[in-house]
């Protein structure tokens, strides 16, 4: 019953909240915290000044929320595929590439990653398979985070080597993609919000804008692997 209860409340308060036609209000937005920092907040500061009325609670997080349960209200989500039950709006896939600092690239850069340091994910070591294929299989991981932004700063700290969407290149010039490493297209930016709200003035507003800002950023996300 309580269960009940509770998405009797979560389909009432979308239903009230879809009607809305102004553009006043607040909205909570989540994002994964690499595409935070630097990317979103400059977009978000155009979007503040166009819409005075408009209030952003941002939440920082690597996993999608919960749409359907409240839990935000718009979301910008990185992935191959999403399947749940919301509007889910596709811009493009990221570009990524391997980067070092270029002092790490001139001094500390031998063949095939032999004494080269990676900088990995959490649990690397524990799953080695992903470094076989990566382009340097003879390097050691000797650091590893969770936390994009950490990698960005080992990396310019000349601690290894390390993945990153090709952008940073250009928001970190200390950066620089290895020679003869490949950049790829990952996955896929999507912008999801729950169906109730796709006809609320201050949401509509909002992903309009951020999907506009998103798509003016698409060279720089996608680098030399952007079709114009």
């Amino acid at each position: 019953m309580a269960e009940e209860g509770e998405a009797t409340f979560l389909n009432a308060r979308r239903r009230i909240e879809g009607i809305d036609r102004t553009e006043t209000g607040s909205i909570r937005f989540s994002l994964p915290p690499m595409m935070a920092f630097d990317v979103v907040a400059p977009i978000l500061a155009r979007f503040s000044e166009a819409y005075p009325g408009i209030d952003v609670e941002v939440r920082l997080t690597d996993e999608q929320e919960d749409i359907n349960r409240a839990e935000t209200d718009v979301s910008l989500h990185v992935a191959y595929e999403v399947s749940d039950d919301v509007v889910a709006q596709k811009l493009y896939p990221i570009a990524i590439g391997t980067y070092a600092s270029q002092y790490y690239i001139d001094n500390a850069l031998p063949k095939a990653g032999a004494g080269l340091n990676w900088i990995g994910l959490i649990g690397a070591r524990e799953n080695p398979g992903w470094l076989s294929q990566s382009p340097f299989p003879a390097a050691s991981v000797r650091h590893a985070s969770s936390e994009g932004y950490m990698h960005i700063s080992l990396l310019r700290q000349g601690c290894g080597t390390s993945q990153l969407p090709v952008i940073f290149e250009h928001l970190f010039p200390d950066l620089s993609q290895i020679p003869g490493t490949p950049c790829e297209l990952d996955r896929t930016m999507w912008i999801l919000l729950q169906s109730d709200l796709r006809r609320t003035v201050r949401v509509c507003r909002f992903v309009d804008f951020q999907t506009k800002g998103l798509r003016e950023l698409q060279p720089l996300l996608q680098g030399q692997l952007h079709k114009a």
